[in-house]
């Protein structure tokens, strides 16, 4: 099993509970959630190089949520060129489409990286 699917497996659970205890997420809402948890984690992982990371998953204004990430990496993130037969580097340009509104900020030895989802109430 690829470590991508234990990272959707993990990041599952973390979205319905934050998505069902703040802001509701529909079906789809929630997969967009987990898939930006995913690529956010994936691309901290590769950058702290098995050190520790740091993952919120909040709901800070009404109809979004917000997903962050920190890790120790040195380097801000940034979007790669994308190649149609790459095996990766997508991940930023995915958050980036589902997201409204993504960025970075140092804190400490690293820095966190975020998204911002909006949401609509699931009634």
């Amino acid at each position: 099993m690829s470590s991508s699917h234990h990272r959707r497996q993990w990041a599952s659970p973390a979205v319905r509970r934050c998505g069902s205890r703040h802001v509701g997420l529909s079906e789809r809402q929630a997969e967009d959630a987990q898939l930006v948890v995913c690529e956010l984690v994936t691309n901290s992982v590769t950058q702290a190089s098995h050190k520790k990371i740091r993952v919120r998953i909040c709901e800070e204004v009404v109809n979004t949520l917000t997903v962050e990430v920190w890790d120790p990496g040195p380097a801000s993130p940034r979007c790669r060129s994308l190649q149609l037969d790459a095996e990766n580097g997508r991940g930023l340009f995915i958050v980036k489409r589902l997201a409204a509104y993504t960025g970075w900020r140092p804190a400490g030895e690293g820095e966190w990286v975020f998204a911002v989802l909006e949401v609509r109430p699931n009634v």
